[in-house]
Order: C-alpha cells, then structure tokens, then sequence
C-alpha cells in the first residue's frame, strides 16, 4: 500500500448521510487461517487484532468501574460491544 493513511481527515456534513470513516475490503481467494484484518501495534507488539472472521483477538479495554449493572451496560454500550457474556469484578 503506498497511500500514507496516519494523517487524514473528513467532514460529515449531511443528516441525511450515513458517513464511514475507514473501509477496506479485501477479497480473500485463499488465506492462511490466520489472516488479520487489522493488527494495529505499539513498538511492534500487537494492541488491536482482528481476524479474518471479523473477531477481536488481542485488545485491552478499560471499562470504568461502576455501581449497578445498568450502568455497566451503558459504559459497555458505549464502548460498542453489543453483547456482554458476562460481567465480574476484580479486587
């Protein structure tokens, strides 16, 4: 890929557009089984993966601590994880 794609920028200026903001298809004929989407690294160790079956592999994400569940599912809502297997606390 030859397109520098660390520095861009966009407007969403239209309410009756649905905008994305990257998008990137790839057509996979015959991969390896372990193919990523996205591997986005810090100093070379993965941060963000995602395999080719659109899950996420490797990610850490800081979630608030909160006092009711109903407050967890708006955090986890927020954060956009659309199912929660389930919830615990660590002491």
């Amino acid at each position: 890929m030859s397109n520098k794609i660390y520095d861009m920028s966009d407007v969403w200026n239209d309410i009756n557009q649905s905008f994305t903001s990257i998008k990137m298809n790839t057509t996979d004929i015959n991969s390896y089984v372990a193919s990523k989407l996205m591997d986005l690294q810090l100093n070379g160790v993965s941060k963000l993966t995602v395999n080719k079956l659109g899950q996420i592999r490797e990610a850490t994400l800081q979630i608030p601590q909160v006092d009711s569940l109903e407050d967890a599912i708006t955090v986890l809502s927020a954060a956009g994880l659309s199912r929660v297997d389930f919830i615990c606390k660590s002491s």
